[in-house]
C-alpha cells in the first residue's frame, strides 16, 4: 500500500485509523510525505493505523517525512500506531518498520505513546533465525505530545521471546521537546512490555 503527499484532516473512525487504517497481509506498507490534522481514532492511531502480516523486508513498513499534528487516540498512538505481527525473519540490515524525519506535534493519546505508540510480536520465524525485528525511528520530531506512558513515542516489546532472541531497535537522532506523560518514568519515551 502506497499513500504519499495527501491530506487528512478532522476525520473520525470509531474504532482504529482516525484518517488511515491499512490491516493485512501487505507486500509493504510506504506512507511519505503526508499531512494528517485533527483526525480521532476511539482507540489507535490518531492520525494513521498501519497494521502489517507481510513476510520478509518487503512487509516492512516505511512512514517517511508525515507531519502529525492535533490527533487524538483513545488508547494508543495519539498521532501514529504501527504494529507488525506477521512471521518477518529477523536480520541485521532489513529494517521491519523505518519512521524517519516525520513530526508529531500536540497529538494526544489515552494511554501510551502520544505522538508515535509501535507493537512488536516475535513469532516462530523470530525464535528460529535468533535475531530480531529491526526497528527504526530516526530524526523524528516530538512536540508537546501526551499519553498516559510515553508522551513523545511508546515503543512495546511483546514477551513471547526466547533467551536466544535480540530485539533490534534503533533510535537515532530524534528530538523531544516538551512532551508530557502522566505515569512516573520518563515523559518523552517509554519502553515497556504489556
Amino acid at each position: 500500500m502506497q499513500v504519499n503527499y495527501g491530506i487528512f484532516t478532522a476525520n473520525t473512525a470509531t474504532h482504529d485509523g482516525g484518517a488511515i487504517y491499512q490491516s493485512g497481509y501487505c507486500t509493504s506498507t510506504v506512507a511519505d510525505h503526508n499531512t494528517f490534522t485533527s483526525n480521532v481514532a476511539g482507540r489507535d492511531g490518531g492520525g494513521a493505523d498501519f497494521i502489517d502480516f507481510g513476510e520478509g523486508p518487503a512487509g516492512a513498513d516505511h512512514i517517511n517525512y508525515n507531519t502529525f499534528t492535533g490527533n487524538t487516540a483513545g488508547h494508543n498512538g495519539g498521532g501514529l500506531f504501527t504494529d507488525d505481527t506477521g512471521d518477518q525473519v529477523g536480520s541485521s540490515t532489513d529494517y521491519d518498520a523505518m519512521i524517519v524525519g516525520n513530526t508529531f506535534s500536540k497529538n494526544v493519546a489515552t494511554e501510551a505513546g502520544g505522538g508515535l505508540a509501535q507493537s512488536f510480536l516475535s513469532t516462530f520465524e523470530y525464535d528460529k533465525v535468533g535475531k530480531g525485528f529491526p526497528i527504526g525511528v530516526v530524526k523524528n520530531v516530538f512536540r508537546r505530545n501526551s499519553a498516559k506512558v510515553g508522551g513523545g513515542a511508546a515503543i512495546d516489546f511483546h514477551s513471547k521471546r526466547s533467551k536466544t532472541e535480540k530485539f533490534l531497535a534503533s533510535m537515532r537522532k530524534n528530538r523531544f521537546v516538551g512532551n508530557r506523560a502522566k505515569s512516573s518514568g520518563n515523559p518523552a519515551v517509554g519502553v515497556f512490555t504489556w
